[in-house]
């Protein structure tokens, strides 16, 4: 009797970990496919954009699985970190259960149902990470075959237009039923921080580290290529310690960076050496009268009075009282210059008014206060997006309770794999994916994600199943 109830709880954590792998392949690089065949009309499009539906029906399957899972739910119940979850999507589904109930207004149906989305990604993600298995062959090497097609489309693209820029919506002129840049660059960085963690040999992170700062580069989104370009220096600089070839990458990469930077920068030096030598000119001393020019071959100057300016060369250079306009920086470097930034311009502006809302209430918030218009305090259309882009919107969302939850997760998810990969120099692939995921999401939600944003839930579950697995999270 007990063995059948082991094999019948081995069968089913199997059959659970197979929904995982598929589910997360759909998920991140099934995601940037399915988009791209959209784009490029290969496919018509269906199932709402893919990562809504698969999302909830991952997350169905998993939950039904659990009852065949004895085994794996008695490991799940005795981890304080798995309950901290747990009690943190309880909380928020209450929350915002309690404020579509009680709370008028049609601002709060449009927050609810934003609300109640994120805490279905939430779920799915942290099960998926809970319990996908790393050291699964089909996991690793689907993953790498789809960086390597990805990689290859970019680079082919690239060399064949002169871009550096990848927006499918813009390139196939479909704004509608394809994916924005974000999208595209959320599942080409989930599937280089999992090759990362499960291919552990010098050349091959090297080769990652390499093509990711080009993928995410040309994909555009500026949160995730500087996160990435964050990590892999301070992976290196890590890794370093034990093997001193990283400080070569690192070396490597930063060469790679600067040469992505040369088109956005060297124009810009130009034009700023162009100042500074007609600056040069327009300033040199010069008689009153006549002109002073030496003749070559002669040994005294020879006077020649002033010429009038000659028409084919008016308009070369700039009057001394005018500046010349910088060339317009790319997204990716556009932290060279934030005054530029419209996008920065606008996100300052979305935190002051988190900022406002939070003093009107410390300590509950304002839910969906983000869809609220500024001048009529009612919903408008296109607003759900207008929340302040860092952790700060979890505040407003969620309440002080719930930001802090929400912090303290994604803060332990990090702190916790970083003690294992840089105190203890775990090289395992469970612990070295946890720190890479949570380092990442960390600094995103300090800089640039909302609370909206579902990644932290993935670093939650991927670190509670090293907690869980102490086997696999060994070397």
């Amino acid at each position: 009797m007990l063995t059948d109830s082991l094999q019948t709880s081995t069968r089913g954590l199997k059959l659970s970990q197979t929904v995982a792998i598929i589910s997360f392949f759909l998920l991140f690089p099934g995601y940037l496919f399915y988009h791209q065949s959209v784009a490029m009309g290969l496919i018509p499009p269906f199932a709402a954009g893919l990562f809504g539906y698969v999302s909830l029906g991952a997350l169905l399957v998993l939950l039904t699985l659990l009852p065949w899972n004895t085994g794996w739910l008695k490991k799940i119940i005795g981890n304080r970190y798995v309950l901290w979850v747990l009690a943190f999507l309880f909380y928020t589904s209450a929350w915002t259960l309690a404020h579509y109930l009680f709370s008028s207004g049609d601002y709060i149906t449009k927050a609810g149902l934003q609300s109640l989305e994120t805490i279905i990604f939430w779920s799915c993600l942290f099960l998926i990470g809970l319990i996908l298995p790393l050291e699964a062959g089909t996991l690793r090497w689907s993953f790498f075959i789809s960086f390597i097609a990805i990689f290859c489309f970019l680079l082919y693209f690239s060399i064949s237009t002169g871009e550096t820029m990848y927006n499918a919506r813009r390139l196939y002129g479909n704004t509608t039923d394809v994916s924005t840049y974000q999208g595209y660059a959320r599942s080409g960085l989930i599937t280089l921080l999992l090759l990362m963690a499960v291919f552990n040999s010098f050349r091959s992170r090297a080769f990652f580290i390499l093509g990711g700062v080009f993928v995410l580069y040309l994909l555009i989104s500026r949160s995730d290529f500087y996160a990435f370009l964050a990590l892999s220096v301070v992976f290196c600089i890590v890794s370093g310690i034990k093997q001193p070839r990283y400080f070569l990458l690192l070396l490597l990469v930063s060469l790679e960076v600067f040469i992505l930077a040369t088109p956005d920068v060297a124009p810009r030096i130009e034009v700023f050496v162009e100042a500074l030598s007609t600056d040069e000119v327009t300033q040199a001393p010069a008689s009153d009268g006549d002109v002073q020019t030496t003749v070559p071959g002669e040994a005294s100057p020879v006077h020649r009075p002033p010429q009038p300016p000659d028409p084919a060369r008016a308009g070369t250079r700039p009057p001394p009282d005018e500046t010349a306009e910088l060339p317009r920086l790319s997204r990716q470097f556009e932290v060279l210059d934030f005054s530029s930034s419209k996008s920065w311009v606008d996100r300052l502006s979305l935190q002051r008014k988190a900022l406002e809302q939070i003093a009107e209430n410390p300590l509950m918030g304002r839910f969906g206060g983000h869809v609220l218009r500024e001048d009529t305090g009612r919903y408008a259309k296109g607003h759900t997006g207008r929340y302040a882009h860092n952790a700060l919107s979890a505040w407003v969302g969620y309440g002080l309770a719930g930001f802090l939850v929400y912090v303290f997760l994604t803060l332990s998810g990090f702190l916790v794999p970083a003690r294992q990969v840089v105190l203890k120099q775990q090289d395992a692939p469970l612990w070295t994916f946890a720190f890479m995921l949570n380092f990442v999401c960390l600094l995103l939600i300090i800089v640039s994600k909302p609370v909206y944003w579902p990644l932290p839930a993935l670093g939650w579950g991927v670190l509670a199943q090293a907690l869980l697995n102490p086997v696999a999270g060994r070397n």
